[in-house]
């Protein structure tokens, strides 16, 4: 029977592909395509039933990479830099590496059992640590907002367990349980309306994403609507973000103005370019890609991993162990890998997949793809197996793969995100274990 099933699937494939090719759609497009429809397939699969972490970083990155260039060679093939077969050979083969690094070496799924989960939040003291944390959580954010860039982050990773434990309480019968999550959640919405700036929002929304289904026992018909509600929402807040932003920082510098906000969010006025226009620079973040494609190796050689090395070695030595280490400069690698100049408040990162190519060219690109698939993975499986004896390294999950799901931004960075967001997650669980080894045992 079930070879029956392939045989279908295999001749359906086909089928599509020779259908689309009557439109001048290209068989590696087409095969690109149906990549990232499978990837969303066992998305919404799993979505309710476990953490696809991994399916999402690589819906994603595919959505990034393959959909939305795909669709902007078809709407305006004046934003492109490179002929959609050229780019489309480095990005589809390079994508299904990436998919294959990722899903064909992972062990476990990161199962949600929502009766176990309720189970253990049913016992007070644990509750009362995850409302210790959660307090901890709301604490540091507000800290957060005074202290210098660079002891931004490592305040990031500390204060997203307190958005963790926000859902966690949603698992309890406690009555106010939801105030948690919307209580911290307003807050760092604030934040976004105080700076422009709603990355983090939009990132830690993706808690409530994975776990909400969960949470509710959603159905299929009901995750749909979930996701389509989620993604209206965005769009919504996306275009409202970009004229919000040229007020705020064209004319007054960075002013807070909650009101002109909101205005800006429920108003009729948002003319129809600015949607297409913001429409199309959130599609965009593959054509980084291929504008690297077309300016190396033609006009740069290929670096052999010389400046991937540099990058790796200053972000990862701590800055107590090398006083004139340089900040992370997202501009350094697009300016070499593309000759386009980048003034000091633009920035422009260079994704995995770029990097790849610009590194080792086309088929070391293919082979950096597998192996950053592969490290994904096994850092995945890791944190599974780890939340057998302890669930909040399977909360946790999401707090330490954030940094790596965002497709367009530059690697180095994103990397050196991860590796710290691991580290610290596991001193912070180590930590808040460490009297109470038995309040978190998820699985006997």
């Amino acid at each position: 029977m079930k070879r029956r099933y392939n045989i279908k699937s295999i001749l359906l494939i086909a089928i599509i592909i020779v259908v689309l090719s009557f439109y001048e759609v290209s068989i590696l497009a087409s095969i690109g395509m149906l990549a990232v429809l499978f990837v969303a397939n066992r998305f919404l699969n799993e979505l309710g039933n476990s953490i696809p972490m991994l399916e999402l970083i690589l819906l994603i990155s595919g959505f990034q990479w393959i959909v939305g260039p795909f669709m902007l060679y078809r709407i305006d093939a004046g934003l492109t830099f490179l002929p959609e077969p050229e780019y489309m050979l480095v990005t589809v083969i390079a994508y299904i590496c990436f998919v294959i690094g990722c899903l064909a070496f992972r062990k476990n799924k990161a199962l949600l059992d929502r009766e176990k989960v309720q189970q253990l939040m049913s016992r007070p003291k644990t509750i009362a640590i995850v409302k210790s944390i959660y307090w901890l959580g709301i604490v540091l954010f507000i800290v957060s907002l005074f202290v210098s860039n660079s002891l931004n982050q490592i305040f990031n990773i500390f204060y997203s367990f307190g958005f963790l434990a926000s859902i966690m309480l949603l698992y309890s019968n406690l009555r106010n349980r939801r105030i948690y999550a919307i209580l911290i959640y307003m807050l760092l919405f604030l934040k976004g309306v105080y700076l422009a700036v709603f990355a983090e929002f939009i990132a830690q929304g993706f808690l409530l994403i994975i776990f909400i289904p969960n949470i509710y026992a959603f159905d299929k018909k009901k995750i749909l609507i979930f996701l389509g509600s989620g993604l209206l929402f965005l769009s919504i807040l996306n275009t409202a973000k970009v004229l919000y932003r040229q007020q705020v920082w064209g004319g007054r510098g960075n002013e807070v103005n909650f009101e002109l906000f909101f205005s800006v969010l429920f108003s009729s006025d948002s003319n129809s370019e600015v949607e297409d226009n913001t429409f199309l620079s959130r599609i965009s973040s593959g054509m980084v890609n291929a504008m690297i494609i077309n300016y190396v190796p033609s006009r740069t050689p290929h670096t052999n991993g010389e400046v991937l090395i540099d990058d790796f070695a200053n972000a990862l030595i701590p800055r107590v162990l090398y006083a004139d280490k340089k900040e992370i400069d997202t501009r350094k690698n697009f300016m070499l890998y593309t000759g386009n100049y980048l003034d000091e408040n633009t920035s422009v990162g260079v994704n995995a997949l770029g990097i790849g190519y610009a590194e080792f060219g086309v088929y070391g690109c293919y082979l950096f793809m597998l192996i950053y698939g592969l490290f994904l993975s096994l850092v995945f499986n890791f944190f599974v197996s780890a939340s057998k004896k302890n669930i909040l390294y399977l909360f946790s999950i999401l707090i330490a793969f954030l940094s790596v799901s965002k497709a367009e931004t530059e690697f180095v960075g994103s990397v050196n995100g991860f590796i710290k967001a691991i580290l610290f997650i596991i001193i912070f669980i180590f930590f808040i274990s460490k009297n109470s080894p038995r309040a978190f045992v998820y699985e006997k």
